[in-house]
């Protein structure tokens, strides 16, 4: 594996944010927020902080909505590469994406049933 460059991984940043990934205390972490969860996808070091890979993960909750009054906290890995792949980030974000669709198009279910 060829450890990629600071620029590398400056672009990778610049391209998850153009995604619509935001940071909040760490830099290499990056959320995708959606109404019922968020993905995530972290850049990790080694212990001697030299790049080691691309993980994420899909966090799925919600509490307020008008069919739950449950929090569902369920971490879904999505894997990980040893590379900066933006396909991997992009079919992380339509695996997330069609997640939500399926939450959404439930919830509408429930509502036609209960409502």
């Amino acid at each position: 594996m060829v450890k990629p460059s600071e620029k590398e991984i400056i672009n990778f940043r610049k391209y998850l944010r153009k995604q619509g990934f935001v940071t909040h205390l760490c830099d290499d972490s990056f959320y995708l927020y959606y109404k019922y969860g968020y993905v995530c996808v972290s850049i990790e070091y080694t212990k001697k902080g030299d790049f080691k890979g691309v993980r994420s993960f899909l966090s799925i909750g919600w509490e307020n909505n008008r069919c739950s009054r449950f929090q569902f906290p369920n971490y879904y890995d999505l894997g990980s590469v040893r590379k900066l792949d933006r396909g991997y980030v992009e079919g992380c974000i339509t695996k997330s994406t069609n997640v939500m669709v399926a939450i959404s198009d439930m919830f509408e279910k429930i509502g036609k049933i209960v409502g």
